[in-house]
């Protein structure tokens, strides 16, 4: 329980932590609930489905659906009322913006080449540079990057200070530009699938990401 006056950002990590397992444990109960009753029929999707009151805005990321051709899923987003898109080739960016979607994150490094390893930071420096430059031009307001991979023997405040030393070198250049860096957290657990999991990511731990940010 949070105490008044006490609140932190590590405290509001755990509580949602907790309530986000809190809702997979009922979620998984109703789950076997429902399998104990009779089958019913799903309700139809309404084929003219769209966004009508626009509380929340959403965005959809492009890789996912991978083969459909870029320019489709833009029509796709449009007709259904999202407003953004991110994890597209960059080539298609002035189509997306042309047709009326919003650009919501621009990719810059990899997950697996970041700063925890000093010897990627002139890399890094020079993709979050390119990619701080593309967000502008197509006003996207957010970039993302990586801590990389943990490099063996290295100690965790080592790997901190050389994700910091490299943010620090381009944050001045991207606050210009009013583009803001996202450090993307990552699971490492699950190696059932490259995408599903990423053993070895030294961001892997929400508490960490909080206290780099």
């Amino acid at each position: 329980m949070l105490r008044p006056g006490k609140i932190s950002r590590r405290s509001v990590a755990r509580t949602a932590v907790t309530a986000a397992a809190g809702y997979t444990t009922l979620a998984g109960t109703a789950a076997a609930i429902q399998d104990e009753s009779p089958q019913t029929t799903a309700p139809a999707i309404d084929p003219d489905f769209k966004i009508s009151k626009g509380r929340i805005r959403q965005s959809v990321m492009g890789w996912c659906f991978n083969p459909m051709p870029t320019s489709d899923l833009i029509g796709h987003c449009l007709s259904i009322g999202l407003t953004g898109i991110e994890g597209i080739d960059r080539k298609f960016y002035p189509e997306a913006r042309s047709r009326g979607l919003q650009i919501s994150l621009v990719s810059s490094h990899g997950f697996a080449t970041g700063p925890v390893d000093r010897g990627n930071h002139a890399e890094c420096e020079a993709k979050l540079r390119a990619a701080i430059d593309t967000a502008a031009q197509f006003q996207c307001s957010k970039v993302i990057t990586f801590t990389g991979m943990t490099v063996r023997g290295m100690s965790d405040a080592t790997a901190e200070s050389n994700c910091l030393e490299l943010w620090k070198r381009v944050i001045d250049y991207a606050e210009m530009n009013h583009v803001t860096l996202c450090l993307e957290h990552l699971n490492s657990l699950d190696n059932s699938h490259p995408m599903k999991g990423h053993p070895g990511y030294f961001g892997d731990d929400v508490e960490r990401c909080f206290d780099l940010v």
